[in-house]
């Protein structure tokens, strides 16, 4: 069934309306869905123009649909209650940015952002990405100018950037709450001054940063990117006696503080834990002392007790007993912790143990782990590293 809606300069739906699994609706002047409109897509429905939801957009459990913003001109997406959608299609190359978002949409299982950037940065919108739910194709030429929200536990890219730059950033967590983030182009010294910051950093990214926002109590494992177009040359470029850290604004001490994490230059990511909600960005943090060459960390292990990788070995760190090591799930949650680690027999076995951790005496399952190690080094200062376990 294909029901072209023309002749008329609006669409208005005052009643309901339902959609069946193979039907077609397209509607090429302005959607208006009242109060009273209930509008249930569970076939295919197409928007060429303004979209204004003042009732309830939906899909039947079980079945969905497919709803697609196809405009040859910027649409406007506007809603009052949250618009639920399974599959959600932006294609538009109409003048950027194509989609003005006022009001909350949320995605039961996939948004294709194959063409035109959301922009609900102005009128305060959030594109929100229900558990399991996913996305496709965004790019600089389709992202999210705004918020975006993530439900449940899991790992998920969020598409989030400004003006014309898709600077996604990636979470882990353990959590069945929410995750929220918006990317800002803009320096956040406005907000929070950069000169307020730990004595151990140098310089911090005074062009972009991430605000994050998260459940109380909860830890995310946060990767974060940088890229020419948008990243300052002096926290790129290596500098001798310094290191790329994530940082963010602690709101109890007023100032930046650094958050231990792993880069790699290849892919230009860095990967910390964070424990709270706020304003994190890129910065370069002085490096007092290496790191000791001496030590060897062997990053996979495989707990069966057959005598061979039964714990997570580091050869050398007994000659630096002043130590503490943290192991993390890839969903930030700790699950080991201790001092004084490789000293009389102290070895992680792959069993969850130490002051603070989950499923406390449990074999951990197999994947991949995220640890920090600390230790007071020759010359007495604190150095660390960190990076990913693996456990077959």
């Amino acid at each position: 069934m294909f029901i072209p809606f023309m002749g008329f300069s609006q669409f208005v739906n005052e009643g309901d309306l339902y959609i069946t699994k193979k039907g077609v609706v397209s509607v090429f002047f302005d959607a208006i869905n009242k109060t009273a409109g209930d509008l249930i897509n569970d076939g295919n429905i197409y928007y060429h123009k303004n979209l204004y939801n003042n009732g309830l957009i939906s899909f039947t459990a079980n079945l969905g649909g497919n709803t697609y913003f196809v405009g040859l001109e910027n649409q406007v997406i506007q809603t009052d209650l949250v618009s639920e959608y399974y599959n959600v299609f932006f294609d538009n190359n109409s003048a950027q940015p194509a989609f003005h978002l006022d009001g909350d949409i949320s995605i039961e299982n996939r948004s294709y952002f194959n063409s035109g950037i959301i922009n609900s940065s102005p009128f305060g919108g959030t594109v929100i990405f229900k558990k399991n739910a996913d996305y496709a194709n965004a790019s600089d030429a389709s992202f999210v100018d705004g918020k975006v929200a993530k439900l449940g536990y899991d790992s998920f890219n969020f598409p989030i950037g400004d003006s014309s730059y898709l600077r996604s950033m990636e979470i882990h967590s353990d959590s069945d709450q929410y995750s929220r983030a918006q990317y800002y182009l803009e320096n956040s010294s406005l907000i929070h001054p950069h000169t307020s910051k730990d004595n151990d950093i140098s310089i911090i990214d005074n062009a972009e940063y991430w605000n994050i926002d998260m459940a109380t109590g909860q830890n995310l494992i946060l990767t974060l990117s940088w890229r020419e177009e948008t990243t300052p040359s002096e926290i790129r470029n290596t500098i001798d006696g310094t290191a790329i850290q994530i940082v963010g604004w602690n709101t109890i001490l007023g100032k930046w503080v650094r958050k231990y994490g792993t880069a790699d230059n290849g892919t230009n990511q860095i990967t910390a834990i964070i424990d709270s909600p706020g304003i994190y960005t890129l910065a370069r943090v002085r490096v007092k002392e290496s790191f000791p060459s001496d030590i060897i960390i062997y990053n996979g292990m495989s707990p069966n007790n057959d005598g061979q990788n039964d714990i997570f070995y580091i050869d050398g760190i007994q000659k630096y007993p002043q130590n503490n090591i943290e192991i993390y799930n890839r969903w930030g949650a700790l699950v080991y912790k201790a001092d004084a680690y490789g000293i009389s027999g102290k070895w992680f076995n792959g069993i969850s143990q130490g002051d603070i951790t989950i499923n406390k005496g449990e074999k951990l399952p197999t994947g991949t782990y995220f640890y920090i190690l600390k230790l007071k080094a020759t010359h007495g200062n604190t150095v660390d590293t960190t990076g990913y376990l693996y456990i077959n």
